[in-house]
């Protein structure tokens, strides 16, 4: 983990989001939308 916070919106996102403090998964594309459920959301 690495002190930043991510925000992403493609597959191509996925590494950066893995690696960061805080992660956020903007859901653009509906095909996509599955990925976002790999984390972890809080609210």
């Amino acid at each position: 983990m690495t002190d930043y916070i991510a925000f992403g919106n493609d597959q191509n996102d996925l590494e950066m989001l893995a690696g960061a403090r805080t992660s956020v998964w903007v859901n653009s594309k509906a095909q996509l939308a599955h990925l976002g459920q790999r984390a972890s959301v809080t609210c």
